[in-house]
């Protein structure tokens, strides 16, 4: 028997032996991220989950023995499909998608007996609703009450926070996180790292960061908590200590993809460009006769302490910053390199804005530049 997390009590089978002789249904589960990515900013949302998901849906008279289980009174068996059969959830999702067919990424999306109704409008979303019930009743399947919830602007999804402003991450998800001890063996990393994986949407380079503590988990080392096992596990939980909103990109508009490669990982992230805040400053009199990239300086030396929401997505989404008129447009890593003497007073605010994207009207100087850079060393 086991616990759940309402404090029912629900009776486990181990059925181990039948599944190794069951073939295995090739039939497909959605995508995770694509039904979250199309749930995220609707204005009405509904969460409904079923009752007893797989109990709801009769086992085939000739099947029914094959499920036989022991007790003190004598042997029994399933008349309905139960929980940890082989393919019982990849039976269930193929009822799911044949009954809500006709509304199946439109207003609703499901996810095995993990239902969600989304909308922009009230009307629309009764509607929406109606739909379900219509098809719900028709099938004879009910939901369980103490899981659902009708037309509210936020809920939990697959793990995620959905809310009107996107996706977030699950807050107890994040705590289980910063509030573990430093791992003190393989199992204790192997948790950790389950949890990190369960987050990686939310963190940049998360295989960067993690790389010291994934070595801990090759076989033919022995283990060891380093201090660069301890650094890493420090950012991992600042990161999520601030986790960035990821947000569903507007059709038609372009995307631009940045990755990031170092000797132990690659990163990427998907951006789409749009004006956040407008941080607009007047420059006196003396700072006026400086370059354009000084100029850039203190804007970025005030930046943490003038946009500090915006510094908190910073993780997610690398800033770019540009300036107006003849000034070159140049990412921050390139605009930190070229500071020169400068680097010592604003280095900081260079090295918290990872990248390393060029503009596309700085890639062939910076080609140029590069080449010259070898032939001196030649």
């Amino acid at each position: 028997m086991v616990k759940k997390a309402n404090g029912k009590w629900r009776m486990c089978t181990d059925y181990t032996n039948l599944n190794k002789l069951c073939p295995k249904d090739p039939y497909p589960l959605p995508n995770i991220d694509r039904l979250v990515d199309s749930v995220s900013r609707f204005e009405f949302l509904s969460f409904m989950d079923a009752y007893s998901a797989y109990n709801q849906i009769k086992m085939h008279p000739d099947d029914e023995e094959k499920t036989a289980f022991i007790t003190d009174d004598g042997a029994f068996c399933y008349k309905v499909m139960l929980f940890g059969l082989k393919n019982a959830g990849v039976t269930y999702q193929r009822l799911m998608d044949k009954i809500f067919k006709d509304v199946m990424g439109k207003d609703v999306e499901v996810y095995v007996d993990d239902m969600v109704a989304k909308s922009r409008g009230g009307e629309d979303h009764c509607g929406a609703l109606g739909q379900v019930f219509e098809v719900l009743r028709k099938h004879q399947l009910r939901l369980n009450s103490e899981k659902c919830s009708f037309g509210v602007q936020a809920g939990r999804f697959l793990g995620f926070m959905l809310t009107e402003r996107g996706i977030e991450a699950n807050p107890d998800k994040c705590r289980a996180v910063i509030n573990m001890k430093s791992p003190e063996n393989v199992k204790e990393v192997q948790q950790l790292m389950g949890r990190v994986i369960a987050l990686s949407r939310f963190i940049s380079k998360a295989s960067e960061v993690a790389t010291p503590i994934l070595d801990t988990l090759k076989k033919e080392r022995n283990f060891a908590w380093t201090p660069n096992c301890e650094e890493a596990f420090l950012r991992l939980e600042a990161i999520l200590a601030t986790p960035p909103i990821l947000v569903r990109p507007e059709l038609g508009q372009p995307l631009h993809l940045y990755i990031s490669v170092t000797y132990a990982a690659i990163s990427s992230v998907l951006i789409q460009e749009r004006e956040m805040e407008q941080c607009p400053r007047r420059m006196p009199g003396p700072y006026s006769r400086l370059g354009s990239i000084e100029k850039l300086a203190p804007r970025l030396k005030n930046q943490p302490k003038d946009d500090q929401p915006l510094h908190s997505q910073q993780r997610r989404f690398p800033l770019y910053v540009g300036a107006c008129g003849d000034a070159p447009q140049i990412p921050l890593k390139s605009f930190h390199r070229l500071l020169g003497q400068l680097v010592k007073e604003y280095g900081q605010v260079g090295s918290r804005l990872p990248t390393k994207e060029y503009w596309k009207s700085l890639q062939k100087p910076l080609v140029e530049e590069k080449a010259q850079q070898q032939q001196e060393v030649q």
